[in-house]
């Protein structure tokens, strides 16, 4: 989410707030976790199907279109 974007003083993007962060390897590609922010949690995790990285372009996709447009995608 869009709070979680940091710019810094050489106006370097960072990305933070990885609290809930989980590594995967190649054989564990899947977990399920239902915390974060509702906005931004994907329609796969919503139907309470197992997370998966695309899940993540899910987020970052709310999140550029956010910052680009201002506005909202959707309402939850």
């Amino acid at each position: 989410k869009p709070e979680n974007v940091f710019l810094t003083q050489d106006l370097e993007v960072r990305v933070g707030d990885f609290g809930i962060s989980k590594v995967l390897d190649a054989q564990l590609s899947f977990a399920k976790t239902m915390i974060g922010t509702m906005r931004y949690v994907s329609p796969e995790l919503l139907q309470e199907e197992k997370f998966h990285k695309s899940g993540d372009v899910w987020g970052i996709g709310v999140t550029i279109y956010e910052l680009l447009t201002q506005h909202r995608p959707f309402d939850v």
